[in-house]
């Protein structure tokens, strides 16, 4: 673990409180307006692509998703991440989990074969804690009026975190977005929620439209599009693919998967079926900042690198959909906080977890609230 040197820790006690409280008031800054608090808000836009793209039949002897026309289906999304910041003899900690149920509903081709696929959360529950706090919610099927549970006594400061949840997620829980697919099923467009009409901070606004930017999210859709080479595969085949996220921080995270074709095999769903298997690992991780001019982070990153990871997808050639995925990383960094004071060195520990299952017909049935 990367630490502060002697005379940074030297600099943090001199200033006694005040330095603390600095230290404090920047890792709120980072970690509730664009860090580790609002991963719960980077990692929570995750969703609004990775099940986007997929695409119609082409006819070809490769494993590839198919959207049938007027198609609806359901799916659950949960996402868990950790992030322990260690800033000289300081340390935070904040975990997030969020639950979604997304559903996705294809409309009819036009006359030039061109299709829209519309995607709404059903339901969003988040839940973020920092350190031995107590835990901040969010449940888009609670009335927002009511956020406060019977027999709970928050605290001014909890209410306004619960609050500032609320306003970032209650947009995005209530807003459907869409891509739009040519004749040959390949993605041309991505349409991101419209969260104008919520009236949004514009600090906020900023990080939203990074992160739901089309052409980022028409680029991950056209990464999803093909969780297999358009080639046909042989047991043990290897591939590569990049994976890419934006952080609410303006910061561009990106990674190599490298996948294997497992075969064909077995796997519990309820019933008897040969699912096509597919595992990859993460490799050469990049951190970069793309904040606009007066959005920089005094948070910056080095020497990013993969301590473990690797991910699961399993495929269903008959119904032409991918039924589960699950991916989980754990990344590392130096990290160097930019005080007035001088600089405070550290490290980062980020892990993130993500399950997607196909949700059977009959949850088609359940109430959007």
């Amino acid at each position: 673990m990367s630490s502060a040197t002697a005379n940074d820790r030297g600099k943090l006690r001199a200033n006694g409180s005040r330095g603390s409280a600095r230290v404090r008031a920047i890792h709120r800054f980072s970690v509730r307006g664009r860090g580790t608090r609002s991963s719960a808000l980077a990692l929570g836009i995750a969703w609004l692509v990775p099940l986007a793209a997929m695409g119609r039949s082409s006819g070809q002897e490769v494993l590839r998703p198919l959207i049938e026309p007027g198609s609806t289906q359901r799916y659950e999304v949960v996402t868990e991440t950790t992030q322990i910041l260690r800033l000289g003899e300081q340390r935070w900690e904040t975990r997030t989990r969020q639950t979604l149920i997304l559903e996705r509903t294809a409309g009819e081709p036009n006359d030039a074969g061109e299709m829209w696929v519309t995607f709404q959360p059903r339901r969003l529950s988040v839940e973020v804690r920092t350190g031995e706090d107590p835990p901040i919610t969010f449940d888009s099927a609670r009335d927002l009026a009511e956020a406060e549970p019977p027999g709970e006594n928050l605290s001014e400061r909890e209410r306004g975190e619960r609050e500032g949840l609320a306003a970032v997620m209650g947009p995005l829980s209530s807003s459907s977005w869409r891509i739009r697919l040519d004749a040959d099923g390949e993605v041309v467009a991505a349409e991101p929620p419209d969260l104008r009409r919520f009236e949004l901070p514009a600090a906020l606004s900023q990080s939203l439209a990074y992160q739901l930017d089309p052409e980022h999210l028409k680029s991950q859709a056209v990464t999803e599009l093909h969780p297999f080479p358009d080639r046909p595969l042989r047991d043990g085949d290897r591939f590569r693919r990049e994976r890419v996220w934006r952080l609410a921080g303006f910061e561009r995270l990106a990674a190599i998967e490298e996948c294997r074709y497992v075969g064909a095999a077995a796997k519990d769903l309820g019933d008897a079926r040969v699912l096509h298997h597919a595992t990859w690992t993460y490799r050469q991780p990049e951190l970069t900042s793309e904040a606009p001019e007066g959005s920089e982070s005094p948070l910056s990153y080095d020497r990013v690198r993969v301590r473990r990871g690797s991910g699961d997808l399993w495929f269903d050639a008959v119904s032409r959909t991918v039924v589960e995925e699950s991916r989980s990383v754990e990344l590392t960094a130096t990290t160097t906080l930019a005080l007035d004071e001088g600089e405070i060195e550290g490290e980062v520990n980020w892990t993130l977890a993500e399950t997607r299952k196909l949700l059977a017909a009959d949850a088609l049935e359940l109430d959007r609230d």
